[in-house]
């Protein structure tokens, strides 16, 4: 995870740093400047599949409570994205992911 944000840093934020325990192998990330819709459509286009908004309220058009909870505005919680990992996960899956999340947000 560290290694994805710092190679992003400056486009993506990631949530919940101040949560003592985290979810492994999940990356949850707010999107400067695009929707998450928007990024996961340009995503899906070259074939990296991830998640918007927060897993628990999956198919609900309403910000997320999770997010909200957190401290974040209804529109920041606009341009969350979630990424997971599993045992399967290369290398060059995570290069491809940066790669791809680095030229859509500098579009």
């Amino acid at each position: 995870q560290r290694f994805i944000l710092s190679q992003l840093a400056q486009d993506v934020s990631i949530v919940g740093t101040t949560v003592p325990k985290r979810v492994p192998f999940h990356l949850g990330l707010m999107v400067h400047g695009w929707s998450s819709q928007q990024f996961m459509l340009e995503c899906s286009r070259v074939g990296l599949c991830i998640g918007i908004g927060s897993a628990c309220q999956v198919g609900q058009t309403k910000p997320s409570k999770a997010l909200l909870a957190l401290g974040y505005t209804a529109e920041y919680v606009q341009q969350y994205i979630r990424v997971t990992f599993g045992e399967p996960t290369t290398s060059e899956d995570i290069s491809f992911l940066i790669q791809t999340f680095k030229t859509i947000l500098t579009r």
